[in-house]
């Protein structure tokens, strides 16, 4: 039976001397457990935006809100973030969206799938299966909506598609291929 972290009311599995792999970090780092939960701090409370109904995570803020006031210094609205509501959970990881999606053939351990496969799968009704890629057109990573997707059929023609257009993560490519 796997031991569980001796910090009081982490239920997460022990990594290294009693803690889990977060708290085993922290004690690393500063010698001490700063915090104790993260999950319980905000346990029940909201996104304190109007009409957002996400779980609050920081700064009485959910994840993609804290990430509009630290990137933009104000909230651009809800309706950019939901077109229709998610109703389960949703996390950003290298700046793609994902969506909970728990037996889903293409969700990750956690259970999450890129929000691009979804809507892609939805409206085509074809699931991206590897090695085939979705290239975002307009180099937006969270701007998921169909128009802006593209089917490439593995990670090479992907690149091809970058270099015909001149861009490479959002940057200009000279002539040569070489970032301007």
């Amino acid at each position: 039976m796997d031991k569980i972290c001796s910090v009081e009311q982490c239920e997460r599995k022990t990594y290294g001397l009693g803690f889990c792999s977060a708290h085993y970090q922290q004690f690393k780092k500063y010698g001490h457990i700063i915090r104790k939960t993260l999950k319980n701090q905000n346990k029940g409370k909201l996104c304190k935006v109007d009409g957002c109904g996400l779980p609050s995570k920081n700064n009485g803020y959910c994840n993609r809100h804290n990430d509009q006031m630290r990137d933009h210094g104000e909230i651009l609205g809800v309706g950019l973030m939901r077109a229709k509501p998610i109703g389960v959970g949703m996390m950003k990881q290298k700046g793609y969206i994902y969506l909970l999606r728990k037996g889903h053939p293409r969700a990750n351990k956690d259970g999450y799938v890129k929000r691009a496969n979804i809507v892609w799968e939805e409206a085509t009704g074809h699931m991206i299966v590897p090695p085939e890629v979705l290239h975002h057109k307009n180099e937006i990573k969270t701007d998921d909506s169909l128009g802006n997707l593209q089917l490439c059929k593995d990670k090479s023609e992907h690149n091809l598609v970058h270099i015909r257009t001149g861009r490479w993560l959002g940057r200009e490519l000279g002539r040569n291929g070489s970032h301007v």
